[in-house]
């Protein structure tokens, strides 16, 4: 798999962000991503490992070499060479050496395969112009030359630095680069949990406020109705102060929801990135879903989520790709202990030109041209010691058994983090199924409470002691609510399944985050 270096998350959801109006779940997990920091880092260092591979395929790079230019060379004049040049009439009492000069231009190229076989070409051409002490290479004995040489190279490892070991860098390289692309995942999945949690915890405490805003309000007109009835003597004085104690009871709960709900949006305010100004206005479009269908769905096989897990978990993936890389690292340690042996063979031809000081550099490539010339040679190097290839086999050895120490803490944390999530979504769908049973009793009594005290067969405490027992109900009723669908994303979360991921991108849907994983994702 390969992802775009700028994480692109597709919601199922339309429109465009807008505080103004209420946010849903899907858009506030687009939100939140889109400006993460910790998502921003993690696609920098998918970009580093990105270039770390190019850097890695850099050795197997075409070289082109140019080279110009100009030389003088001292040549000692033999005595054989001396009575030469002195029977054709030269000065040569006066020489010691004979000074040639003229110039150098040479092409050459390398390409470096990627089973270690080494390529190499070059085109050279020699040029002499002439000699110093007016002994000129324009006399018909001594012309001016061009030497030209084409050869072509192929140089063969047999032991140290063949194969696979040739690769070692590169295949790393692009399995850590895979890694890096499993941490962004991963590091994405638990941004997307931590908006789910943000915004059902924001949900729910706006639920609560709206239970204790209803139940101050019914206090506050159960003092008036009272009022009325102490004033045609119809109820003792003394009830109101009993009713006055508790509408400020209920104002405290009313005050202390407000400001839970004050901190929840300011949580996932901040979460998603708003300014100040569009915080404090934030209002949410989605409601803690309905449970009915879903605790019945929880018992799901354990070892089959834990094999989810195990299956579908980025960082887990992300570990087996440092591992293997690990791997490839060690087999090229062990390749290096071995001595070098390489043969290299070479073929060409060279060419001569004699003439003129302006002939062309070239004409020695195509003039006077000889056979093939052919080569081989066989070098042999070995190190004694070797202690730098085995102090590298070491650090290999080592890091590779780190990496699968990691393998196996990774997948112990999954496997612990499955049974955890598992059996807490296993006690929330219980704990809810008594609380919702819990809460039809409760109302069911107050109801029953409220007539009877009508029909002057109650009293008041009865009446708010059934009262406040049916509204801690109905609050433990959203609490437990939202424990359950926590403990949903949760479980996703640690099965792996919150999201799903391909070439496109990332896509999330909310059938994602409330739906129970299932084996066969």
């Amino acid at each position: 798999m390969r992802l775009a270096a700028v994480l692109l998350l597709s919601i199922c959801a339309s429109g465009s962000a807008n505080a103004d109006r209420p946010i849903s779940l899907l858009e506030s997990v687009r939100l939140a991503l889109t400006q993460n920091p910790d998502i921003r880092i993690r696609e920098k260092q998918v970009e580093i490992g990105q270039g770390a591979l190019q850097q890695a395929a850099g050795e197997f790079d075409t070289t082109a070499g140019l080279s110009i230019g100009k030389y003088i060379e001292l040549s000692p004049i033999s005595q054989e060479f001396r009575q030469s040049l002195a029977s054709r009439g030269f000065p040569v009492s006066e020489l010691s050496a004979l000074s040639t000069y003229g110039s150098t231009t040479a092409l050459t190229l390398t390409k470096p395969l990627r089973n270690g076989v080494t390529l190499g070409g070059s085109v050279s051409s020699i040029r002499t112009d002439g000699t110093s002490n007016d002994i000129s290479y324009s006399s018909p004995n001594m012309p001016a030359q061009t030497l030209g040489k084409v050869e072509f190279s192929v140089s063969v490892p047999l032991l140290k630095n063949s194969g696979d070991a040739v690769l070692a860098k590169e295949n790393a390289a692009n399995l850590e680069w895979q890694a890096r692309e499993q941490d962004l995942l991963f590091s994405t999945s638990q941004n997307v949990l931590d908006v789910v949690v943000g915004y059902w915890n924001m949900v729910a405490a706006q639920e609560k406020f709206n239970v204790a805003a209803e139940v101050e309000k019914n206090a506050r007109l159960k003092l008036e109705e009272n009022k009325a009835l102490v004033a045609g003597d119809q109820i003792p004085a003394a009830d109101l102060s009993l009713i006055r104690a508790d509408l400020m009871d209920k104002t405290v709960a009313r005050l202390t929801a407000e400001q839970a709900l004050v901190d929840a949006r300011q949580v996932l305010g901040k979460m998603i990135g708003l300014p100040y100004q569009k915080i404090t206005a934030l209002v949410l479009s989605d409601r803690l879903p309905d449970l009915e269908d879903k605790v019945t769905a929880v018992h799901s096989p354990l070892p089959g989520l834990i094999d989810l897990g195990l299956t579908r978990r980025n960082d887990r993936a992300a570990s087996l790709f440092r591992l293997q890389a690990a791997k490839k690292l060690t087999d090229a340690a062990k390749n290096s202990l071995k001595p070098e042996l390489n043969t290299t063979f070479k073929v060409g031809y060279a060419g001569l030109a004699e003439g003129s000081p302006s002939a062309n550099i070239t004409s020695g490539l195509y003039q006077g041209r000889t056979g093939y010339n052919r080569s081989s040679l066989t070098t042999f190097r070995w190190s004694f010691d070797n202690n730098v290839a085995r102090g590298n086999l070491r650090q290999q050895v080592a890091t590779e058994e780190i990496k699968t120490i990691d393998i196996a803490n990774v997948e112990l944390a999954i496997s612990a983090g499955i049974e955890a999530a598992h059996s807490n979504l296993i006690r929330s769908a219980e704990k809810y199924r008594d609380i919702s049973e819990t809460t039809s009793l409760y109302r069911g009594s107050f109801e029953n409470e409220n007539t009877k005290y009508s029909l002057g067969v109650s009293n008041l405490i009865n009446v708010m002691s059934t009262s406040d027992r049916y509204v801690n109900s109905r609050l433990n009723e959203i609490g437990y609510r939202l424990n359950f669908v926590i403990a949903l994303a949760r479980l996703r979360f640690e099965t792996g399944v919150l999201f799903f991921a391909d070439k496109s991108g990332q896509s999330i849907r909310m059938n994602q985050i409330i739906g129970m994983p299932t084996l066969d994702q």
